[in-house]
């Protein structure tokens, strides 16, 4: 059978829609063969259509006896034509009020959908139609009116991102500039030469922000980084403005990633040697401070701008069992074995055994130093404070060798005040070594410490580890990798696995901290 013409589709669907508008049923009658069908919506009997006369009666009831305003729009930029039968797939938008019965009070509706029709010819008129429509109803929808331009209306189809706004030319130098704020900036740290086109105003002052992802487990890294940078000079910056922390570090004895933005009084003109400040705080403090990436920023990682932040602490299994006081001289002079960072690359580089997600204890390395009920009792102990509070995510775990004798708690959150993990992890061992029962426990996580019958020590905060920051949204838009997620940069990765390594085994010489918290 050969195709149909542009023309009688986009004629017949003309005339489909001047017989809707004007509510007129001989008017469709005549745009159907005698036997048509019209499909009014698919798989339903009720709104299926057989002949001539059964669809003027339908039009008769629907179109003239429930609607009114109608509007009718056929999109005939869109239409599509077999080129082999007399078929064509048609769409157009319409919009008119629509009684509804049995509705007391709301009996009028506004009706506004996007339609999409199959019709096959028989000569010219329409032998069948099929029809299916889009509603527009709901918040999420932005109706873009009956009579909008076609770029518009494909436009919001697609929900295409709005044009940028035209640039602004500077009328000194016609440079170019994508907004008025680019602009303003590009005047204010500009002067005009002798040729009479801007030049730099080295005179301008703008402030210079250095961002760092650093790892450090000395006291005051604050004062550390001032000296640090007080040793390297003039040369490289100037004078040091102040540091802002995205996590401050009282909050934390330890950090495997802390973001620190160093204000200084100007910026360089020369490129940032990065590479060689971050090898120059390692040098001049010894190792304490290491920085894992960074780079130039506009804008400080305040406190405010992180979502929340990870902790870590990583606690020997031998203190974590009721009986576990007697022997406690002889662990801590196990545990003060030194263990090295190279241990624990050869242990990673030997390690055969298949990772799997929430292995059974007895398939780990860990079952030499733990039982399932020690394991149950820090899985419950975890799981009443994450319940207890919707702010806090927190996870017990076994670990790989050589550090398969330690427990690690993960706690996530964002920690307003010095002490709060501490008074947590504190409350979650004196529950694993039955020093208080499940019901202080319980009140403890839901009132306050003071529920329980014995004083509750704080664990020691020398042994708490921030492992990181999520400051997601800053990372985004300072475009720098910080942190370590999937997006990171391998070398920052690496960076931080290896100062993982190098904080695991400087918490295993701190021991005997926790020796004498256990026996105190």
């Amino acid at each position: 059978m050969p195709s149909v013409s542009r023309d009688i589709v986009a004629s017949s669907v003309e005339e489909y829609g001047k017989a809707w508008t004007t509510q007129d049923p001989i008017r469709i009658g005549k745009i159907f063969t005698e036997d048509a069908i019209y499909v009014e919506r698919a798989f339903d009997r009720k709104a299926t259509f057989r002949g001539r006369e059964e669809i003027v009666k339908y039009w008769k009831y629907q179109i003239c006896g429930k609607q009114s305003n109608i509007l009718f729009r056929h999109v005939e930029s869109e239409m599509v034509r077999d080129a082999d039968r007399p078929i064509a797939v048609v769409k157009w938008l319409a919009e008119f009020d629509n009684f509804r019965e049995n509705r007391a009070g709301k009996g009028e509706k506004k009706v506004r959908f996007c339609q999409m029709a199959k019709i096959t010819f028989e000569g010219t008129k329409i032998s069948y139609l099929e029809e299916y429509a889009q509603g527009m109803g709901g918040s999420a929808v932005r109706w873009p009116g009956i009579y909008a331009s076609e770029e518009d209306l494909w436009s919001s189809i697609r929900f295409d991102p709005p044009k940028p706004p035209p640039p602004v030319v500077c009328e000194i130098c016609n440079g170019s500039f994508p907004s008025r704020t680019k602009l303003f900036a590009h005047l204010k740290e500009s002067t005009v030469g002798a040729d009479g086109i801007c030049v730099p105003n080295l005179k301008a002052k703008r402030d210079a922000l250095l961002c760092f992802s650093i790892c450090y487990s000395c006291k005051f890294p604050e004062k550390k980084l001032l000296d640090t940078f007080e040793r390297l000079g003039i040369d490289f910056f100037g004078k040091v403005e102040a540091l802002t922390w995205a996590v401050p570090p009282e909050m934390s004895a330890m950090a495997l990633v802390n973001i620190v933005t160093i204000k200084f009084v100007q910026i360089p003109d020369h490129d940032v040697p990065f590479e060689l400040i971050a090898s120059k705080i390692s040098e001049i403090t010894e190792n304490e401070i290491s920085v894992h990436g960074g780079g130039l920023v506009n804008r400080p990682c305040a406190p405010e701008r992180r979502e929340f932040e990870r902790y870590g602490v990583f606690i020997p299994w031998v203190y974590l069992h009721p009986q576990g006081a007697r022997d406690i001289d002889d662990a801590a002079e196990r545990l003060a074995s030194s263990l090295t960072v190279k241990d624990f690359i050869t242990a990673k580089r030997d390690e055969s055994q298949v990772k799997m997600w929430r292995r059974p204890l007895e398939e780990t390395s860990a079952s030499q130093f733990t039982t399932d009920d020690t394991l149950n009792v820090m899985k419950n102990a975890a799981r009443k404070v994450q319940d207890a509070s919707e702010n806090i995510k927190i996870r017990t775990s076994t670990m790989d060798e050589p550090f398969h004798h330690c427990c690690k708690v993960s706690i996530s959150m964002r920690q307003n005040s010095p002490g709060s993990i501490e008074g947590l992890v504190g409350l979650m061992v004196a529950y694993a070594r039955s020093d208080i029962d499940e019901n202080e426990f319980h009140a403890a996580v839901l009132e306050s410490q003071d529920a329980c019958h014995n004083p509750i020590r704080t664990y020691p905060s020398q042994l708490v580890v921030l492992l990181e920051p999520a400051i997601t949204r800053y990372e985004n838009k300072m475009k720098l990798n910080l942190c370590r997620n999937k997006g990171t940069a391998q070398k920052v990765t690496s960076s931080i696995d290896n100062a993982e390594m190098a904080i695991l085994c400087e918490i295993n010489k701190r021991q005997h901290i926790l020796s004498q918290w256990i026996s105190n």
